[in-house]
């Protein structure tokens, strides 16, 4: 017996699965759902390969945050923009794009320009 578990999709029956890294953002519905925070999670997917079913854990501290609609310290989050817990980071807005190695603002593209 290998220790790798085996998984059954609970969709569909099938064992033909794989393990993926995820990086997914979680946010309340609705427009009251501004004002609460968005959360940040990494976790391991398994997916099932024939029907497309997912399935993951949310960490513990994540999970603190989506059951009190409340930032938990060491919890990856986005508050409002306009939300007065929020008001050392950068209006959405006002981001704007840069090089890593530079450090200059990226200018955008031309969309009006069309080629021939």
């Amino acid at each position: 017996m290998t220790s790798e578990q085996l998984y059954i999709c609970t969709s569909c029956g099938s064992n033909h699965n794989g393990k993926f890294s995820s990086e997914i953002s979680v946010h309340f519905k609705g427009i009251s759902g501004l004002e609460k925070p968005t959360v940040f999670m990494f976790p391991e997917l398994v997916v099932c390969l024939t029907c497309g079913h997912a399935e993951f854990t949310v960490p513990e501290v994540e999970l603190r945050v989506l059951a009190t609609n409340t930032p938990v310290e060491n919890a990856a989050i986005v508050m409002s923009s306009d939300s007065a817990s929020n008001q050392q980071t950068q209006p959405r807005t006002k981001v704007k794009p840069t090089t890593s190695a530079t450090g200059k603002t990226i200018p955008p593209k031309n969309r009006s320009k069309r080629r021939r």
